[in-house]
């Protein structure tokens, strides 16, 4: 049998050819008398066989002869592949879905099932049976296996055994995540995604029962951070689906993940802010009926001092609901979201000031109705606007970019108003550079304004206005009359500031 499998990666293509017929032969009708300890091996080189060809045939091959081989030896097999490659390899993804299809489909699931909850005594292991494993492998393996999970739900074809499954599987699946998570790992949004996957394979496929939804709302008051954790992000994911609403779980959601946003945890209270957006997807037009509440904690969520994940995921999804909801609708909040987008404009922390900007073009959006205070208000931003197109990070330029012609039509100057509409196709550092020419032709007041502005922030405490601000000044000094930069030196040096 060695001989054989040996012989499928022979370049002669009649060898190969009939070591697959011979491979099929033994494994059909002799697959049971392979030694258990040579199985890794013939597994190895099938694979190898795997991805060393595009063939359909020959593929169809390897699957088939997988197929055979877990058939007489189903733990060994599937001990072999969880270890034979990276989860998300398209050709493993492709093993796992043949499985799926094929009659040891519901025997795969279950023993997949086994090994996560396996997987999730063994995380109890001690520091030294830990060290001689190899901590790579330790960390890999539930991940694996839950990857593994996703492909094999995804197309099995007995949905009636899956749904008879759930209620040992789901839970079962979701506490090895939250168990894999952990407190001090503190977990990237990421982690939370990839983890959480088979749960969003299983809710597509429209096989969770609400009797087993409602078991899990009580992880969300868990005295377990780790539990809170893995409810929120499971919930979160939920948001996502029609059945939110079909099931009638919208409102008792959103109260959830309203008292979730002020969990101790932060990464809790992220995966609620990030579920409330969520649900701009799931039930759009229901969501209305609560948009002030949910505002409400969003707004709660920016001024989260301890962590800048929350406030960055609070001020992106400001946005996406704001796209849901209008001006008038928002009521008093709308100004008071204005506010607060602007004060993150000088944050040193990249992600909150392209989020920032981000929401203040969702505000523009919207303001239809508010334009009165709107056009007062980025009156007042637009020095800021134009100086943050020469921001340090590219992520930052381009979403300050986009805020700013948004937030064109509602300037006062309509030369300036022009002139951005047909700069469209320029980078967000030439964009800065025409307006900064073009003010300094043709309108006094507001490059006055832009000059004043520049230098305050030269003078600030972050880096990133900082840099912004110089760059605008060298624009400026470059362009500008001598005779109006002396005019603006005096004007300063009247005001009793010191340069």
């Amino acid at each position: 049998m060695s001989s054989i499998v040996e012989s499928l990666l022979c370049t002669r293509p009649v060898c190969a050819w009939a070591a697959e017929r011979w491979t099929l032969t033994f494994l059909g009708d002799c697959g049971e008398q392979i030694f258990q300890e040579e199985v890794p091996r013939l597994v190895h080189l099938l694979y190898t066989c795997l991805r060393s060809t595009r063939q359909s045939a020959r593929r169809c091959f390897v699957l088939r002869a997988v197929f055979l081989l877990a058939h007489s030896h189903p733990q060994p097999v599937l001990d072999s592949l969880l270890q034979a490659c990276p989860p998300t390899d398209s050709d493993m993804v492709e093993v796992w879905r043949s499985l799926g299809r094929s009659v040891l489909g519901c025997q795969i699931l279950v023993c997949l099932t086994e090994k996560l909850r396996a997987a999730g005594k063994s995380s109890h292991r001690s520091e030294c049976c830990t060290r001689e494993l190899g901590s790579s492998q330790a960390a890999l393996e539930p991940r694996t296996i839950t990857h593994a999970l996703c492909e094999v739900v995804s197309v099995l074809q007995r949905k009636t055994l899956v749904q008879r499954l759930l209620p040992y599987l789901l839970p079962g699946l979701l506490r090895q995540v939250s168990e894999a998570l952990g407190e001090e790992l503190a977990p990237s949004v990421g982690d939370l995604e990839s983890a959480d996957m088979p749960g969003s394979v299983l809710l597509r496929a429209e096989l969770v029962p609400q009797r087993l939804l409602q078991s899990l709302f009580p992880w969300l008051d868990s005295p377990s951070a780790n539990l809170r954790l893995t409810a929120t992000a499971f919930f979160a994911e939920l948001m996502k689906d029609k059945l939110v609403e079909e099931r009638k779980l919208l409102k008792p959601l959103l109260e959830a993940l309203g008292e979730r946003a002020r969990d101790p945890v932060s990464t809790v209270r992220q995966m609620a802010v990030r579920g409330l957006g969520n649900a701009a997807s799931g039930a759009p037009a229901k969501l209305r009926r609560h948009g002030a509440a949910v505002v409400s904690v969003l707004l709660r969520g920016l001024e989260d001092a301890a962590s800048t994940e929350v406030a960055a995921e609070s001020l992106l999804v400001l946005a996406k609901v704001l796209g849901l909801l209008e001006a008038r609708a928002v009521g008093s909040a709308f100004e008071e979201i204005s506010r607060a987008s602007r004060a993150f404009w000088g944050a040193e922390e990249e992600v909150l000031r392209r989020s920032a900007f981000v929401l203040y073009g969702a505000l523009a959006s919207s303001a239809s109705r508010r334009r009165s205070f709107f056009s007062r208000e980025v009156e007042a931003a637009f020095p800021s606007l134009v100086l943050h197109l020469g921001d340090p990070a590219p992520a930052v330029c381009n979403a300050c970019k986009v805020s700013l012609h948004l937030c064109a039509p509602f300037l006062g100057s309509k030369r300036v108003r022009q002139r951005i509409a047909a700069s469209i196709g320029l980078s967000a550092a030439e964009l800065q550079d025409e307006i900064c020419r073009h003010l300094a032709q043709d309108c006094p007041v507001l490059l006055e304004r832009l000059w004043s502005t520049a230098r305050s922030c030269c003078m600030g405490s972050c880096v990133a206005p900082q840099a912004a601000a110089v760059h605008v000044l060298g624009l400026l000094l470059d362009t500008v009359p001598t005779a109006w930069l002396q005019q603006q030196d005096l004007a300063f040096l009247s005001g009793g500031t010191s340069s």
